[in-house]
């Protein structure tokens, strides 16, 4: 049994942050998509899109995509580097996390 006793914090916050931008692209896309099909639904296009449905449409799907993808991001790199930094404090006083190592030849029955 190995234990973990401290997490590299800046490479928590790239992975963490990375991890989170990929998730903010997919739920931006979704968010977009879904806004886009009510606006459609609404049949007032014109006055709910700036008065030019494409502009609108476009500018929907930008923000979505773009601005979930960049504060997801964002967000997901400053909470790892956070969680990193705590976890390094509070493995001196309690201990790190347990974990059980085997080889490949091991793993095969």
């Amino acid at each position: 049994m190995m234990t973990v006793k401290k997490f590299g914090i800046l490479s928590v916050g790239n992975i963490s942050g990375i991890l989170s931008a990929i998730m903010g692209l997919i739920l931006g896309f979704f968010y977009a998509l879904f806004l886009t099909f009510f606006i459609a639904l609404s049949g007032d296009l014109e006055s709910s899109l700036i008065g030019f449905p494409a502009w609108g449409v476009g500018m929907i799907w930008l923000v979505c995509i773009v601005g979930f993808t960049i504060g997801y991001g964002i967000f997901g790199f400053l909470t790892g580097l956070i969680s990193a930094a705590l976890y390094n404090v509070f493995c001196r006083w309690i201990g790190g996390i347990k974990v059980d190592l085997s080889t490949d030849a091991e793993v095969r029955l």
